[in-house]
């Protein structure tokens, strides 16, 4: 079973046993109820509207047509042929195909193989202090003359996205500058990437991206921040890190994220934690949203086996008293309230905002994914 896939899967079960939860149980006391169910679902919507800014969604889009400063030229087409991008979902319930660790393990000793034990710069000398345009006949970037990109680095001019090709525009209209700084050692590839107004203000996204590996590990990190047009601010971190040991293909993946709001001022934070063998996994997570003092909180965990077979108990709190249950596995769930009654009855009073929440559970997901895919591109290596 996938990552995503266990993500999804316990987003659709968030939604549903919350709502069931509410219609059961509607003498619930304030503790264990949304205040203000509108006011949350702005707060998710200040969220998502800072990541789908068209300056974020411009260099996002623009990712896989990014030149690779070629830690491993070779290798970044095969991994990322190998690893279907992440796509908008449009229902908490939906599935989708996206990232599984283990199916990189088997690149990492390649990409080692080929000279990437640990790097001193990037991007090449020649490069440094260049401008990348787009070349409407080729469809690609290239160097131009145009002045202006910072000594340490180089800068892509960013366009205003066609959205049938998910390429610039024709004819091209200019939206913004991205400039990729070499902050790599000789232990850790490390680019920071800044994206601005195309007259240099103001900022839209500045983060560092850092990777280190060996024979038989991986880590990224990225951290930083982005903004819209309307000053909201979006502070993150965002890591992952694989260990695997090839005799006992087993090992541990781990990812974290966190995403905090400036205005109106909101937390989200995510963990997830897997534990394999050759053919079983444990699987731990737990998800918080935090808006005007009231905390939403989901904590999971989940076994299962190569063969399908799967267990899991769910827990859904509000501010740290429970608000829900639900046992799960291969053959069904089984929702229960507060008070373990069962549930059947999916209306709700406070429907739209539990809606909301698992389809803002959905996208903080492909929008963790989508913040790295600029530096992935550039590197060569898609995590």
């Amino acid at each position: 079973m996938q990552l995503r896939q266990l993500r999804h899967l316990a987003t659709g079960i968030l939604l549903a046993t919350a709502i069931g939860a509410c219609s059961k149980d509607s003498t619930s006391s304030s503790s264990t109820t949304i205040k203000d169910p509108q006011a949350t679902i702005g707060a998710m919507n200040a969220v998502d509207s800072v990541f789908t800014s068209k300056q974020i969604q411009s260099v996002i889009t623009i990712a896989s047509n990014l030149p690779s400063f070629a830690i491993a030229p070779s290798l970044g087409p095969i991994v990322a042929a190998a690893l279907p991008r992440p796509v908008r979902s449009l229902t908490p319930w939906q599935m989708r195909q996206g990232v599984d660790a283990r199916r990189l393990r088997t690149a990492l000793p390649e990409y080692i193989r080929l000279g990437n034990s640990g790097v001193t710069a990037v991007i090449p000398d020649s490069l440094k202090g260049k401008t990348f345009e787009w070349n409407t006949d080729s469809l690609d970037y290239e160097v131009t003359t145009r002045t202006g990109a910072p000594a340490g680095g180089v800068r892509f001019i960013l366009y205003a996205i066609d959205s049938t090709t998910s390429q610039p525009a024709i004819p091209l209209v200019e939206s913004a500058t991205l400039d990729v700084l070499d902050e790599s050692d000789a232990t850790t590839t490390k680019i920071h990437l800044i994206v601005k107004g195309i007259s240099g203000t103001p900022t839209f996204f500045d983060y560092t991206f850092a990777l280190a590996y060996t024979q038989t590990s991986s880590s990224i990190s990225a951290s930083g921040f982005v903004t819209d047009e309307t000053g909201h601010r979006l502070d993150f971190d965002n890591t992952m890190s694989d260990t695997y040991d090839a005799q006992t293909q087993g090992g541990t993946f781990a990812w974290d994220f966190a995403y905090r709001l400036n205005d109106p001022q909101v937390s989200a934070e995510f963990s997830y934690t897997e534990t394999y063998t050759a053919t079983t996994y444990t699987d731990q997570y737990s998800f918080s949203f935090t808006q005007s003092n009231e905390t939403l909180s989901l904590a999971a965990t989940i076994t299962g086996d190569n063969q399908g077979n799967y267990s899991g108990t769910y827990t859904i709190k509000v501010n740290g008293n429970l608000y829900a249950t639900v046992e799960s596995n291969q053959s069904g769930y089984t929702f229960k309230d507060r008070n373990g009654n069962a549930v059947t009855d999916p209306s709700s009073g406070e429907y739209q905002v539990l809606q909301r929440l698992g389809l803002f559970l959905s996208e903080l997901d492909v929008y963790s994914l989508e913040l790295l895919s600029p530096a992935e591109a550039l590197l060569g290596y898609y995590f």
